[in-house]
């Protein structure tokens, strides 16, 4: 059974008093480091949403087919077509990597809303399988 979670979107200080905000920043900016790590070392995928309604797969964290490269962060366009992808060596929920996919993963904001989907079957899951092992145009490796 697939797990879906709500991005948090990162508030806008207009409204709010200054308590509020900081409270509203912390939990969005708290939500990857602690999301991934109760995640564990499992592949998981993320699911935009555009301000227009349409929904799309953003990201993929998959185990990597490359020797040498234990998990690749697969960047998708509107179209969910892959546009570049990023190496991480190790595991997910080492400190570093931690770090790396918090920097690298959206968050929601008025524009666009976005979900993390880990576990059983779901299409995007089943995707982000069907694209291992392919090269992506404007790829990076770190």
């Amino acid at each position: 059974m697939a797990r879906r979670v709500t991005v948090p979107t990162m508030p806008s200080a207009k409204g709010l008093s200054f308590g509020d905000y900081m409270k509203a920043s912390k939990e969005a900016q708290d939500f990857w480091p602690k999301t991934i790590a109760a995640n564990g070392n499992k592949p998981f995928s993320v699911r935009g949403t555009t301000s227009e309604g349409k929904s799309y797969l953003a990201m993929t964290v998959t185990p990597s087919a490359r020797q040498g490269v234990d998990y690749q962060l697969t960047r998708f366009d509107h179209q969910s077509q892959p546009m570049s992808h990023l190496d991480i060596h190790g595991k997910l929920t080492d400190a570093a990597n931690i770090k790396t996919l918090t920097r690298e993963l959206p968050r929601s904001s008025g524009e666009a809303k976005f979900e993390m989907e880990s576990g059983g079957g779901s299409s995007s899951s089943r995707r982000s399988k069907s694209l291992k092992g392919k090269a992506t145009a404007g790829s990076r490796g770190r």
